[in-house]
């Protein structure tokens, strides 16, 4: 509704007074000379003021630096006139902060004995109001109380005069630039004597900066009365207010008043003591009018001799709304009350008045009309309507509203909605932004007052309380974030809703976008899958509004650059292609079943006149679901028999027409299917990216043609059933999918739209015939295959256990998949079984793993039989969900020492048979059993250098004298101070161990290959041979610093089996450069930190992975008594690989002696220090590699090692020396 009808007030003063008495300013202060010792001069506390700026104004502000009272006074000898200022406390006062202005004093200490007045500003009691005192000897008695209200503090304006008889006036307003009002009079003439003006302040300390003062006037005289206020409170009234009280014979005499041009004066009421009420003898009109009031007196005898008053009359009578009840009634709503209309008074579109009209409430007036009143924007003009009040509405008084058409079912339809905003839309403030578009597809004005937006779950959000306009072939797009979506698409219909759903965003999620009206019709409702629908970061448009807004292929992709069209027409083109027949499939000798390339309507597919059959069988029933007619017949089919189906005037949901389409198709008879005839072929469970398929391949493995209708397909928390017509042929493929894309490409894929779903952490899959039979199941595990997005487990032999995991591999096929086709994989299973892993377990228990599912053989000609270490032992169990794990007893293996397990005589299920295995077993892993051997931290990695690039790595050694168990073994950096870590864990550890004297190489590669094919193995050549010794990381590096870092090897518990803090000074000094050379471990039998047990590998590639290290040297036996040995003696430090270390190695008598080894030349000069405090323990080795302390070569020659030992303890001291030979290769 639109009012057109604006008014302004403005008031215009002309005056003319007679005064009894002058007027003289006394003084004056508004502080704008920024002190107080002059014009006039302040005494007191003047320390604790200061002056404060605002808005251009200079006022005084109390800033006292603690609570107590201050004072701040100046000369004054006038006890009568008139007192102004502006005064200001920004706190609700009470009896503890509060001012005293003081008015009258007679003597200049305001907290004497004071005889005078005071104006107080607050106490505890409330309302707190401005009270005038008395005081006489400093006690004080309240005469007058003004009317404002200032418990809550503020800023207010003072008035107060005295005249000569003693009649004290006060007047107050709140604001700065506010004028006084009269509050009150009294009469009290006791004081007479003045000598000072003044302020008394209390406070406390959290109000020491809180009284503020300005515009103080202090005159002798009193100002003459004049009027404050006019105003047209009725079409007849007027009211005045004057300054002060007025004298009633004059204020109350007619005559006195007159208004220019307007109506004559009836009489006068007294309202207060300065105000009343003219009563006009006719309505006065709105406009502007002129009031003079002549000869009216104050109390003191004042008189106004000539004022003239311009003023404006305001017309309150206006038009409030106006609404449709129907499509024949408007109400309409005005200001006030009603007193006399009649339908003469409405115009409706210029043309129409109303036939009756009632008033429905004192205030609102229905209009009733004889014919409907159309839709859409309707004015009507409203002339000669009075209120209760005497006022007339304003002449062809406009205004506009829309009458609404009724909702009929599919007027509205959801139209396009965005559920994922792409990020860059979102804000710290709104983390989901999205938007629901709706459009008005009829020819109709309709009203979405109170209609609901839901999502699945039961909440409901309003829409709009009030009217809310959606207009013919209009867009309205709902939105919890208008100004963000504005802000992207400028200015749309965007309606912001005051609570919006939060539709489910994620890449699997499902929700629901429900529109009800009013009155709770569904208008329209979807539910979109994001795997199916698409819409991630991008909005959905609907395609058609004809077609049911349910399925999936009527929406599209906004292909927008702005990423959708909202408010705006649909880019998403509909579907123009006709439906296709694809396939014709019997079901059972009872009907046949017709699959199309798309959905088709199903009005149009359930007419039996659509199709025909020859030779000519009647069509007693048609169903439609999707894609796919079923045809029920009335006759048997002939076994062997062609027919020509043909099919005409079928469409899509799009209305695209069928061409008319003829198929032949021959009928055979079905085999029922025995447990095994059919296996589980292929499984693809995790999808290559959302919206791609699942699926299961099922193989027939007999010659004949089985149906399979009302089999069901389950995994382990839902199944689905098979639709009849579903059959198998021999030695063919049948594939189960979710996906309806992948469905309509070849017959033998089966769309299930109540697919169970394949969990990526491993689930079942069981086929079941009609009867409830199991025909073949299995649990897959993710450990299965690679687990890698898009590629299929596919099993190698389908004569095979279905259960046995070594029976499935990941597809090798280059797309991941051979649905429909032989795998990839297919490979019967001739193969003996292996033993993968021995393992001791627990003290009295070993872990037997095998390549496959084993099946003991116990018979006259062969027996199953197990030894360790040459002592048959007895099968304790075999773990029937792992066919390949037996547990044997541990009889006679001992902690620490190496046992060996043989097995005789081991099958498989397929009859394959190992006759001899031996196999060392492993054991739980121990501090110091591997230690870190070989690190490569700095990689060669340039593309351009026409070599392949290399990865970091770790190689481990199992100095230990038996096998050991790598099964939880982890790398993790140094623990925080709190005892964190980061953790670098093996893609699978599972049933790894490594040989006495092994290795194990860790490598980092995001993608799931074995060692051989890493950047690693194809740079060194490692070939397959030691990917079994190898560890993959899966990540693309080992984060190990070129600065060094500390690495530690834990096992499963975190517990530290070995620890290394490399530097990357441990290399040859000189080496010009160490990028691709790795650092190797001389001896695994030394510290794993001590500098001197590391170096530059020498091998041409750059280390060694899997391999003895070339810098690999056994440390010399050491002596039984103190003393050193030296070995190998001569030494040649030439890099070769060949006794290129010297071993220091000493034995002590006690354990607390500190080391200080040094190496001198034949003249006694000091070349190297390999030691300084090292705490010796009773036996170790130390390591010279033939350099200085700065790196270089010595010559060859003889050196003197000189070794102290000491122990400040005990005071003791030994020296030892030996002579070194240093020598070359010639």
């Amino acid at each position: 509704m639109v009012l057109r009808h604006f008014i302004s007030l403005i008031t215009f003063f002309s005056l003319s007074v007679s005064l009894i008495t002058a007027q003289s300013i006394l003084f004056q202060e508004n502080f704008e000379d920024h002190d107080l010792s002059q014009n006039p001069v302040w005494t007191g506390n003047t320390e604790h003021f200061i002056f404060y700026e605002r808005e251009g104004n200079t006022l005084l502000r109390l800033n006292a630096p603690e609570s107590g009272t201050t004072q701040l006074r100046t000369p004054l000898h006038s006890a009568y006139g008139t007192w102004e200022l502006f005064f200001e406390q920004n706190f609700s006062p009470s009896n503890n902060n509060r001012a005293f202005i003081y008015l009258v004093s007679d003597r200049e200490d305001l907290s004497g004995g004071v005889n005078g007045y005071a104006i107080r500003t607050g106490e505890n009691s409330s309302p707190n109001h401005f009270r005038l005192l008395r005081i006489t000897d400093g006690n004080s008695t309240e005469i007058l109380a003004g009317e404002l209200d200032i418990s809550g503090g503020g800023a207010y304006r003072l008035r107060i005069t005295r005249s000569s008889e003693g009649v004290w006036s006060l007047y107050e307003s709140e604001g700065y630039n506010s004028s006084p009002l009269f509050a009150g009079s009294v009469a009290d003439n006791l004081h007479a004597v003045s000598s000072r003006f003044g302020f008394k302040l209390n406070y406390t300390s959290t109000r020491t900066e809180g009284f503020f003062f300005d515009d103080i006037i202090v005159s002798d005289g009193i100002e003459p009365i004049t009027v404050n206020r006019i105003e047209a409170v009725a079409s007849r009234r007027i009211e005045v207010v004057f300054s002060e009280p007025f004298d009633p014979e004059t204020g109350l005499n007619p005559d006195n008043y007159s208004i220019t041009n307007g109506p004559a004066i009836e009489g006068i009421n007294r309202i207060a003591q300065n105000s009343l009420e003219i009563i006009l003898a006719n309505p006065v009109d709105a406009g502007t009018h002129m009031l003079t009031i002549s000869n009216v007196e104050d109390l003191r005898g004042n008189v106004i001799d000539s004022l003239q008053i311009q003023f404006e009359v305001v017309n309150p009578f206006q038009v409030v709304d106006a609404v449709s009840v129907s499509n024949r009634v408007i109400e309409i709503g005005f200001t006030d009350e009603v007193a006399s209309t009649s339908a003469s008074d409405y115009l409706l579109n210029g043309e129409v008045s109303p036939a009756t009209i009632m008033k429905t409430a004192p205030d609102r007036v229905a209009l009733e009309f004889t014919e409907p009143v159309p839709s859409g924007l309707v004015h009507i003009l409203i002339s000669s309507v009075e209120s209760i009040t005497g006022w007339m509405i304003p002449n062809q008084t406009e205004i506009e509203l829309y009458m609404y058409d009724d909702y009929a079912e599919g007027d509205v339809v959801i139209n396009e909605f965005m559920y994922r905003a792409p990020d860059h839309f979102r804000t710290p403030e709104n983390d989901r932004p999205q938007y629901v578009e709706l459009f008005n597809r009829a020819p109709k004005h309709l009203n979405l007052k109170d209609w609901v937006l839901k999502r699945s779950i039961d909440t409901e959000y309003i829409i709009s309380e009030s009217d809310l306009l959606l207009k013919p072939d209009s867009y309205l797009v709902l939105t919890n974030d208008a100004p963000l979506f504005e802000e992207i698409y400028g200015d749309r219909n965007f309606v912001e809703l005051p609570a919006f759903p939060r539709f489910l965003i994620g890449a699997t999620s499902s929700d629901q976008i429900r529109i009800y009206t009013g009155e709770g019709v569904l208008a329209d409702s979807l539910q979109y899958s994001a795997s199916e629908w698409g819409g991630v970061d991008v909005a959905l448009e609907r395609r058609s509004v004809d077609a049911p807004s349910y399925y999936p292929e009527n929406w599209g992709e906004s292909p927008n650059e702005m990423l959708g069209t909202p408010g705006r027409v649909n880019e998403a083109e509909p579907d123009s292609d006709p439906p296709e027949l694809l396939n014709i499939e019997f079901l059972s000798g009872q009907g046949l079943q017709l699959v199309f390339s798309k959905r088709v309507d199903a009005e149009s597919a359930t007419h039996r006149e659509n199709y025909s059959l020859n030779p000519a069988l009647p069509i007693s029933l048609v169903m439609v679901q999707n894609n796919r007619v079923t045809l029920i017949l009335d006759g048997d089919l002939v076994d062997g028999q062609a027919y020509e189906i043909s099919v005409e005037n079928v469409t899509d949901i799009f209305g695209n027409l069928i061409e008319p389409v003829s198929r032949a198709i021959h009928f055979f008879e079905l085999s029922d299917a025995k447990p095994k005839d059919l296996v589980i072929n292929e499984i693809l469970y995790r999808r290559a990216q959302s919206g791609e398929p699942e699926f299961v391949e099922i193989y027939n493995r007999t010659t004949n043609n089985i149906d399979m209708s009302g089999w069901t397909f389950s995994d382990a928390s839902g199944s689905a059933q098979l639709p009849p017509g579903t059959v198998i042929r021999g030695r063919d493929y049948l594939v189960f999918t979710d996906s309806n894309s992948l469905a309509v490409q070849d017959e033998r894929v089966l769309y299930l739209s109540n697919w169970p779903g394949l969990n990526n952490s491993g689930d079942a899959v069981v086929i079941r015939n009609e009867n409830g039979i199991v025909i073949d199941s299995l649990f897959y595990e993710p450990g299965w295959g690679d687990h890698v997005a898009g590629v299929s487990l596919e099993r190698r032999d389908p004569g095979a256990l279905s259960v046995d995991p070594a029976n499935w591999l990941p597809s090798a096929a280059e797309s991941g998949a051979t649905p429909l086709a032989e795998n990839s994989r297919f490979e019967i299973d001739v193969k003996p079984p292996e033993i993968v892993f021995a393992n001791l377990f627990h003290p009295d228990s070993i872990e037997v793993v095998f390549s496959e599912f084993i099946k003991p053989l116990k018979n006259s000609d062969m027996e199953t039989r197990f030894f360790v270490d040459g002592a048959e032992v007895q099968m304790k169990s075999l773990d029937t969900r792992e066919g390949n794990r037996i547990v044997l007893p541990a009889r006679g293996v001992e902690m620490g020492v190496e046992a060996t397990l043989t097995a005789e005589n081991v099958s498989d299920f397929q009859g394959n048979i190992a006759e001899a295995m031996r196999r060392p077993v492993a054991q739980p892993i121990g501090p110091g059993a591997l230690v870190f051997n070989e690190i490569m931290f700095h990689p060669l990695a340039d593309d351009h250098d026409g070599i392949p690039n290399q990865s970091e790595y770790i190689e481990l050694y199992n100095r230990s004298s038996h096998a050991v168990s790598m099964e939880g073994l982890f790398l993790h950096d140094e623990p925080d101070e709190n005892g964190g870590i980061t953790r670098m864990d093996p893609a699978s550890t599972k049933h790894r161990w490594v040989e006495a004297g092994g290795y194990v190489l860790i490598y980092p590669e995001a993608a799931p290959v074995p060692l051989s094919a890493s950047r690693t193995g194809i740079f060194f050549e490692t070939g397959p041979v030691i990917d079994s010794i190898a560890l993959r990381i899966n990540r693309s590096t080992l984060s190990l610093t070129n600065s060094g870092r500390q690495v530690y090897l834990a096992d499963s518990t975190g517990g530290t089996i070995d620890a290394v803090d490399y530097r990357p000074d441990w290399h040859n000094p000189n080496l010009i450069s160490t990028v691709g050379i790795a650092l190797e471990r001389i001896s695994p039998d030394l510290e794993t930190n001590n500098p001197s047990n590391w170096g530059s590998s020498t091998a041409v590639a750059g280390g060694t992975p899997g391999k003895m290290n070339t810098l690999y040297q056994e440390p010399g036996r050491v002596s039984e008594a103190s003393g050193i040995t030296l070995e190998p003696n001569p030494f040649s430090p030439d890099d070769d690989g060949f006794e290129d270390n010297l071993f220091i190695n000493y034995t002590l008598d006690e354990p607390d002696y500190l080391l200080r080894v040094r190496v001198f030349d034949r003249y006694g000069r000091r070349v190297r220090t390999l030691a300084d405090g090292l705490n010796a323990g009773l036996s170790g080795s130390i390591i010279w590699d033939g350099r200085t302390d700065t790196g270089q070569r010595n010559r060859i020659g003889i050196y003197i090692v000189y070794v102290e030992a000491y122990n400040s303890s005990n005071g003791k001291r030994k020296i030892f020396r030996e002579t070194a030979v240093l020598a070359r290769q010639f």
